[in-house]
């Protein structure tokens, strides 16, 4: 090292920090510090983990500059390999875990048959109304149902939805996929 003489001056250069941002389904959305080596579950990780059954794992987003245009690579966190869980993050990368689809659909005599979105504590008699009730000769009345078909992971179940409304039985609460 050279000797200090007096009146030298020593500038030290600033040190680039190198970071990447994580969005959308994760418990602490932010930009974090790079670390060579980071892979996107690792990256997930240091964001909190995934949002508890809110999130995708099979259609994470990342968007990285190549220098010749922005690149949007899909990454399926249950893949094992290079191409999902094992998936290296690069600096400046931006990820983001988008919200799970979650749908109910709902069909028979009810005023628009299709699928509707489940939200948190959804039951059958809330699909229904939201759904526009039931269909009936004389108009549209949740009130004259006796009983609707859950169809879940393949096996079928009769719910009695007159007891439901008359108090007698509890309301069924939906799961991502279920059909009545």
């Amino acid at each position: 090292l050279p000797l200090l003489e007096p009146d030298d001056q020593i500038v030290v250069g600033a040190v680039e920090i190198l970071r990447f941002c994580v969005t959308g389904e994760v418990e602490e959305p932010d930009c974090y510090d790079y670390v060579r080596g980071l892979t996107i579950e690792g990256a997930i990780s240091k964001a909190g983990g995934f949002t508890a059954g809110k999130a995708d794992r099979n259609h994470v987003l990342v968007r990285r500059d190549t220098g010749e245009g922005l690149q949007e690579i899909r990454v399926d966190i249950d893949d094992p390999t290079e191409r999902g869980a094992r998936f290296i993050v690069q600096a400046d990368d931006q990820i983001t875990v988008p919200k799970l689809d979650c749908l109910v659909s709902v069909g028979g005599g009810v005023r628009e048959t299709g699928q509707v979105e489940l939200t948190t504590g959804m039951t059958i008699v809330d699909a229904l109304n939201e759904a526009g009730g039931t269909n009936d000769e004389r108009g549209f009345l949740l009130g004259k149902l006796s009983a609707v078909r859950l169809t879940r992971g393949g096996k079928v179940q009769e719910i009695d939805v007159r007891a439901i409304l008359r108090g007698t039985a509890n309301d069924v609460v939906l799961h991502c996929g279920d059909k009545i």
